[in-house]
């Protein structure tokens, strides 16, 4: 992921609530020492998979806590989707 696209995705997770040093709001992720490599659609890829991991956890970790992660990771999915967006220059509706 080059330095522009790094950039921007980073201003659409703070544009979502993540703090300083980019900590998901409900501070069950962070990505502030994380470079960012690799392509765009392969973190949207790792993301709907802990999506995906966080739904089926809820016996494990209690339900409020996957509730916490569930919100987190979707707010990264969505910062993905509008870089993505914007990038590609779709008008998809909401």
């Amino acid at each position: 992921m080059n330095a522009a696209l790094r950039d921007e995705l980073k201003e659409e997770l703070r544009k979502r609530g993540f703090q300083d040093g980019l900590v998901a709001p409900n501070e069950t992720m962070t990505f502030g020492g994380w470079t960012f490599d690799g392509d765009l659609c392969d973190f949207l890829d790792q993301m709907v998979v802990r999506r995906e991991k966080v739904s089926r956890s809820v016996p494990v970790v209690g339900k409020e806590a996957a509730t916490q992660s569930y919100g987190d990771v979707l707010l990264v999915i969505d910062a993905i989707k509008t870089v993505l967006r914007r990038r590609l220059g779709a008008e998809v509706e909401r």
